[in-house]
């Protein structure tokens, strides 16, 4: 597997895992820590990337929140995630 596909994976799974904790929440209104035990299989380079591509702003070092860039592809990963369930 090449580390760009790797890497494009890994951000899927950062992104998948951002919406099971948001829930119905709207996306700006929750607060995230990259350190909590949930997030521990995603790789430090991925959140450089969703963060190079306004997917999710730091607030601190530790402490994110999703921006309405970031909602929409993850609102279509959660599709993609719940057709597969089906």
């Amino acid at each position: 597997m090449k580390a760009r596909d790797y890497r494009a994976g890994n951000a899927d799974l950062a992104l998948t895992l951002v919406m099971q904790e948001l829930g119905s929440m709207a996306c700006d209104k929750g607060h995230f820590r990259k350190d909590d035990a949930l997030y521990e299989g995603v790789l430090p380079p991925t959140w450089k990337h969703l963060e190079d591509k306004e997917l999710v702003r730091f607030l601190d070092p530790r402490l994110f929140k999703m921006t309405g860039k970031g909602w929409l592809p993850c609102r279509s990963l959660d599709r993609l995630s719940d057709s597969r369930e089906k």
